[in-house]
């Protein structure tokens, strides 16, 4: 008996279909390697680089709820009611992946709020952008006159980046790096988070910490590396937005879209770590240090109250860095993952990762 003569029909899958059954592939597929990784933790060693490369590729797709699969057609209907609703901004969390939902008024005020604070925003009296355009274009135009300017500055800041000590790509990247440690019995696993970095970002503390990796590049091009601080001095110092029709000037930190902000945070918080980290008098109790832009975990061997003293000494600095922190001697949550530690007998323990249940 055929399937159209028993009632049933098939309708051709909608674009939106097709797109929604390969995100949810890809995601089955990297839940199943996060699964392997940490059942079998040599295994990624062992891999092509080509299978490596899409072992990345699985480990950035952004965790997403599956929409509308789980709801009832009320449910449904409620929320494309309350995404229609004029009087709600629906607005995605900075972090986690989480949604917030906010009553307009409340948005406009928490918002006119902050922009009210000198310290970091001044309100401009007309559009900027034909002013800002111009001087862009001249110092665009001053570097091609001096044959400053070529195709290899796309991607310039990046390999400084990845040459970190404390440099984490991914959460991969993290498991493979955790995967044969050993860590004395008593050793602490923390986190910290260093709080709004991207907007606390002193200008002159920024360009001093990318002008000081510069420097230390071998056979470095002195005059594309001044052009490169132009540019970035200019980025940070024209960073304009509209808001309630009004035109705005961040005149502190650097703007989270900007192609340049995480390789400008990531050298600013290499340079802090460099300075006050590594130097400090307490950091011989550090195990490992990694970190993912804003996001610390280190493996501390020394007493809570000493971590404490610790973390109190790196929030005494005049950059701007302040630190919140979680410890723990048996598990966290960092990035997508939960690593923990386990007992391997004395004196030792072992430490995994594994993705954090949401």
């Amino acid at each position: 008996m055929s399937v159209l003569s028993r009632g049933l029909t098939f309708s051709p899958m909608r674009k939106l279909d097709k797109f929604d059954f390969i995100k949810d592939t890809y995601l089955f597929c990297r839940k199943i390697v996060l699964k392997l990784l940490h059942d079998k933790p040599m295994m990624s060693s062992s891999l092509e680089r080509d299978d490596r490369e899409i072992l990345r590729d699985l480990m950035d797709l952004l965790e997403e709820n599956q929409t509308g699969r789980n709801l009832t057609r009320e449910e449904q209907q409620a929320i494309n009611d309350l995404k229609n609703n004029k009087d709600f901004l629906i607005k995605e969390a900075d972090k986690g992946g989480n949604v917030v939902l906010w009553p307009l008024d409340k948005y406009i005020c928490e918002a006119l709020r902050q922009l009210n604070d000198r310290n970091y925003y001044q309100q401009l009296p007309s559009d900027p952008t034909d002013y800002f355009q111009r001087r862009f274009t001249h110092i665009l135009d001053s570097a091609l006159e001096y044959g400053v300017i070529s195709k290899k500055e796309l991607e310039y800041l990046q390999p400084l980046v990845t040459a970190l000590p404390s440099y984490l790509r991914d959460s991969l990247h993290l498991m493979q790096m955790i995967k044969d440690i050993q860590i004395p019995k008593g050793t602490l696993l923390v986190t910290c988070d260093v709080e709004s970095l991207y907007s606390n970002i002193g200008h002159q503390d920024g360009i001093c910490a990318i002008t000081y990796y510069l420097e230390q590049q071998v056979n470095r091009d002195i005059q594309f590396d001044s052009f490169l601080i132009t540019l970035l001095d200019f980025v940070l110092h024209h960073n304009f937005f509209t808001f309630d029709n009004k035109f705005f000037l961040q005149i502190s930190g650097t703007a989270m879209g900007a192609r340049c902000a995480p390789s400008y945070a990531n050298l600013f918080m290499g340079w802090w770590e460099g300075t006050h980290v590594y130097p400090s008098p307490y950091f011989h109790h550090v195990l490992k240090w990694f970190r993912f832009i804003d996001d610390i975990l280190f493996l501390w061997t020394g007493t809570q109250e000493e971590c404490l003293e610790f973390i109190s000494f790196l929030n005494q600095n005049n950059v701007n860095v302040r630190l919140t922190h979680t410890i723990s001697p048996w598990a966290v949550e960092f990035l997508d993952l939960r690593i923990e530690t386990h007992l391997e007998g004395d004196p030792y323990r072992t430490i995994s990762a594994c993705e954090k249940k949401l």
